[in-house]
C-alpha cells in the first residue's frame, strides 16, 4: 500500500510563511517515528539514567529534522497555487527566518508524537 494512502486519515494543519501555505500532517506514524528514533540512535548515546539520547552530532541532528520534514510537510501551496508535494529544495531556499519558522513546526509535531498521554495533559 501506498506510503500517502496510509496517512490520508491523519488530519493537517495549515501554517502560512512568506506567503506560501504548508500542509502539515497533524502528526508521525509508528513507523516515521521509529524511523527517527534509530537514526537518533545511530547517532548518539542513549543514557540509561536518564532515558534520553545524548551526544548527537549537529550534521545527524540536521538531517533527522530534513527526515522530519519529508515525514511531516503534506504539500505546499505556493502564493496561492494548488497544493504540490513537499520539496526540501524548496525549504532550503527560503529565508532563514521563515525556514526556521517551519523548523521549529516539524520539531513541535514531532516532539509531540513521541509524548506519552500523561505527557500530552501537562
Amino acid at each position: 500500500m501506498d506510503a500517502n494512502n496510509l496517512k490520508s486519515n491523519i488530519p493537517t494543519h495549515e501554517l502560512t510563511v512568506g506567503g506560501d501555505t504548508i500542509v502539515f500532517y497533524d502528526y508521525l506514524t509508528t513507523g516515521e517515528s521509529r524511523e527517527l528514533q534509530k537514526l537518533l540512535l545511530s547517532s548518539g548515546k542513549f543514557n540509561t539514567e536518564t532515558s534520553k539520547i545524548e551526544d548527537i552530532s549537529m550534521t545527524s541532528f540536521l538531517d533527522i529534522q530534513d527526515k522530519s520534514a519529508a515525514y511531516v510537510i503534506k504539500e505546499i501551496k505556493i502564493a496561492g497555487a494548488e497544493g504540490t508535494p513537499f520539496n526540501q529544495e524548496w525549504l532550503n531556499g527560503l529565508p532563514v527566518n521563515l525556514g526556521n519558522a517551519v523548523y521549529e513546526e516539524i520539531n513541535r509535531i514531532t516532539q509531540v508524537s513521541q509524548l506519552t498521554s500523561e505527557e500530552k495533559k501537562n
